[in-house]
């Protein structure tokens, strides 16, 4: 899941620097709000985080039940 996460984050962050190459490109740079791609990016990289925080949290949990049963 983590690695699902990190993989959309990777392609979106891809996507973004495609459009802003292409914004550059073509002169329609005020077009593009960095400040705002910046802030999107970053979101989801902190939402990356908390998907593997999470999944090793999960993780810990199943081995302390099946060291239980």
């Amino acid at each position: 899941r983590a690695q699902a996460t990190q993989e959309e984050v990777d392609r979106i962050e891809a996507a973004v620097v495609s459009v802003v190459e292409e914004a550059q490109a073509t002169g329609k740079l005020a077009a593009v709000n960095a400040t705002k791609i910046e802030a999107i990016v970053d979101s989801l990289a902190e939402q990356a985080e908390t998907a593997k925080a999470s999944d090793a949290k999960l993780q810990q949990l199943i081995e302390i039940m099946l060291k239980q049963n």
